[in-house]
């Protein structure tokens, strides 16, 4: 075959390609989920998901009241396991972690939380809201901590969150939301102090280290 042939051949074979695979544009875009809602209106917008524990369902049960108490919605409790095999059908309030709760196991191998055994570590919570998780179109607030103690403060400190008004709350939606009790920092150092350290340390890489150990701004640090 021709050489000039064979090319014409082989483009005409790649643009065919090429356009079988064309990228189609997207009708419309996606909404964001800005928030998470529990109840609306006065009927409950999602259910508290907990393992069949005795202590974690009693955990959910308090819970359970004080939701009630600030908008007379009273969210239905279901276990893990159903939650998540009806995962994307209803917004949730799942309370445990990694070891307890299949939808918090969902959530921490897809990188959503982040409480397991270790971490945040014993008694310490980590509160926060997932918006759209895997693109489900629905939000999860995850009431985790590391031990029930840790939990119990999680759902503890949800409820802060929570309306004091029942008469004018009848509609409860929560935003973006991470509270998390985080241990082993170093306490904060003065000015003085952070100078009077940079001052001692040889070389870059130990300057760096120091910045890095006691959360000090590197611009900062550098200005001194």
């Amino acid at each position: 075959m021709n050489k000039h042939l064979l090319f014409v051949v082989v483009i005409l074979l790649c643009g065919t390609h090429a356009a079988a695979y064309e990228v189609q544009p997207i009708p419309r875009a996606r909404p964001l989920l800005g928030e998470i809602e529990l109840v609306k209106a006065g009927p409950p917008m999602a259910a508290i998901a907990t393992s069949d524990e005795p202590a974690h369902r009693q955990v959910a049960l308090r819970l359970q009241k004080a939701i009630h108490k600030a908008t007379g919605a009273t969210l239905p409790i279901i276990t893990d396991q159903v939650a998540l095999s009806e995962l994307g059908k209803q917004n949730l309030v799942v309370v445990g972690n990694l070891g307890t709760n299949r939808v918090s196991a969902r959530l921490y191998r897809n990188y959503y939380v982040t409480g397991d055994a270790l971490a945040p570590d014993a008694g310490r919570h980590e509160l926060r809201t997932v918006h759209d998780p895997e693109g489900l179109g629905i939000g999860i607030v995850s009431c985790g901590g590391s031990d029930l103690a840790g939990i119990t403060a999680s759902t503890e400190r949800l409820v802060d969150h929570l309306p004091t008004n029942q008469a004018n709350n009848q509609d409860l939606a929560l935003e973006h939301l991470v509270d998390v009790d985080v241990g082993g920092l170093p306490d904060p150092l003065s000015d003085a102090a952070i100078t009077a350290e940079l001052k001692k340390l040889k070389g870059p890489a130990a300057a760096a280290s120091f910045i890095v150990t006691h959360g000090v701004d590197i611009i900062t640090a550098a200005a001194m």
